[in-house]
């Protein structure tokens, strides 16, 4: 594993520390629509080429109960050779992912593309 590609995929990641807040709505063909808070934490600890990540999400459709919890999942994000972001999370359900994507920074932002596959999982 090359450690320029490892270093330079660090720096790029790093841009994602700190805690992020936002909201949102989502749907589904067998379910009402419905209105999210949401909160991601991204930490390292300086030592392996890692970050980890904590993400929450709360319904807040229903006012009379404003932070029922939906979905909660931790996990790492990985850089591995050749560019590749490999992301692994447990999830509140059970289910567990590894995923592996082609990570491309947009340049001056804290945003990137990240185009991923199922590296193994089952499908939904």
């Amino acid at each position: 594993m090359s450690n320029d590609v490892i270093s330079g995929s660090m720096k790029t990641l790093r841009r994602f520390i700190g805690t992020w807040r936002g909201t949102g709505n989502g749907g589904f063909p067998t379910i009402d629509t419905f209105t999210y808070d949401e909160e991601i934490v991204f930490t390292s600890n300086d030592i392996e080429p890692l970050i980890r990540y904590e993400q929450r999400t709360w319904d807040t459709t229903n006012r009379a109960d404003p932070k029922e919890p939906l979905h909660w999942e931790v996990g790492f994000l990985r850089p591995t050779e050749a560019g590749f972001i490999e992301i692994s999370n447990a999830q509140n359900s059970g289910r567990v992912e590894v995923l592996r994507g082609q990570f491309t920074p947009i340049e001056k932002a804290r945003s990137c593309n990240l185009a991923s596959r199922r590296h193994c999982s089952r499908e939904r």
